[in-house]
């Protein structure tokens, strides 16, 4: 079977206008406006590809892993995707966590750059920060696109979620690409999905930080479906929820 890029960039080929995640609050995604809910295939894979090609001219032979702040942008899935494929695995870190936590998770990461889609509370050190607006204008002014020699390979870290921390100071575990993959491909089996459902709609209702999104973010763009996030706001209003 394909490997996940691959399967993503295949999407955005064939089927270019495809919605690939949805945020159940916000404006359109557009080169004007930060706001934004949703995102094509397309859009994920040109602006993932550009702002990949500034990782890879800004951080040149540093592969350190990469952290991404924020809270179920559409832009936190580009972030991803664009570390990966410059070669780099990245961190999520929701905007719930505790201010303390967060500062541990970039202090463990020792990330050279951190995507701050939210209001970063903490000031990295050894950081540079990068916030939602520098985010889109390097995807929607950039006309250099990474081509596919950079990705992450099969033994490399995909992404690093760290632990709680409840009983101390938060713990990283690494995934490599060979492991999401073939959780993926376990995942398609359950239920027949792929023979059943073509293009499904998977709900994502857990933090992009947290390991039970995993599941709902690849297993969907796998199969070229669309991801419904599920805010904080919405999830506290029952109304907004079942509408």
């Amino acid at each position: 079977m394909r490997g996940i890029l691959d399967a993503i960039d295949d999407h955005a080929r064939f089927f270019p206008e495809k919605i690939a995640y949805h945020l159940s609050s916000g404006a359109p995604v557009s080169d004007n406006n930060q706001g934004d809910n949703q995102l094509t295939y397309q859009q994920l894979i040109t602006y993932a590809n550009k702002l990949a090609f500034y990782l890879q001219e800004a951080l040149k032979d540093d592969h350190s892993p990469l952290v991404v702040f924020g809270h179920k942008s559409p832009w936190m899935l580009i972030c991803f995707l664009a570390c990966v494929k410059s070669g780099r695995a990245y961190c999520p870190i929701d905007v719930s966590v505790p201010v303390e936590r967060v500062r541990d998770i970039i202090i463990q990461a020792a990330s050279p750059l951190v995507f701050a889609l939210e209001e970063l509370k903490v000031a990295p050190a050894e950081s540079v920060t990068i916030t939602a607006a520098e985010v889109m204008a390097i995807c929607t002014g950039m006309t250099a696109e990474i081509d596919g020699t950079h990705r992450v390979g099969r033994d490399d870290v995909f992404y690093i979620i760290f632990t709680s921390g409840s009983s101390g100071t938060p713990k990283g575990v690494k995934i490599t690409t060979d492991c999401l993959e073939n959780f993926v491909r376990w995942a398609v089996t359950l239920g027949d999905l792929e023979r059943i459902v073509e293009s499904p709609t998977i709900i994502n209702q857990a933090p992009l930080s947290f390991d039970l999104s995993v599941m709902d973010l690849y297993l969907s763009l796998y199969l070229g479906g669309t991801i419904w996030a599920v805010d904080r706001d919405t999830q506290d209003n029952m109304r907004r929820l079942l509408e």
